[in-house]
């Protein structure tokens, strides 16, 4: 009988470790699904999150875009207000040069007429050639 008695122990201890076996092969499923369970939702959240930095990049881009073209429209308005300012400061200089040369004919001109406003005009005439009055008066 003690070899049966011993089978019957040993079948016994055998079952206990089946069960223990089984207990923790279920704890472990039990943390293995919720291990899977979060990164499921871990996984969700990133793809989420890669949706909206993907939805932010193309708003960048675009928004990119845009401000290049109005950099190059800001571009060519200053190119042509350059311009218009270079244009109007040669003008400008040469404005001043010509008047500096036109002041000193104004005045000559304003003297010539002071003298000639004196003058007085004979029709039918001849004009004389000479430049001494004497002469002119013959």
């Amino acid at each position: 009988m003690s070899s049966k008695s011993s089978k019957s122990a040993s079948s016994s201890t055998r079952l206990l470790t089946l069960d223990v076996f089984n207990s923790t092969m279920a704890e472990h499923q039990k943390t293995q699904k919720e291990t899977l369970d979060q990164c499921k939702r871990w996984c969700e959240t990133q793809n989420a999150q890669f949706s909206e930095l993907n939805e932010s990049i193309g708003l960048l881009s675009s928004q990119v875009v845009d401000l290049k073209s109005e950099n190059d429209k800001l571009h060519k308005i200053i190119s042509s207000v350059s311009k218009r300012v270079q244009d109007l400061e040669s003008a400008s200089s040469s404005c001043r040069t010509s008047s500096a040369d036109t002041i000193p004919s104004i005045l000559q001109e304003i003297a010539d007429r002071e003298r000639c406003s004196r003058n007085v005009i004979i029709r039918g005439a001849k004009e004389s050639s000479s430049s001494v009055l004497k002469d002119s008066l013959q």
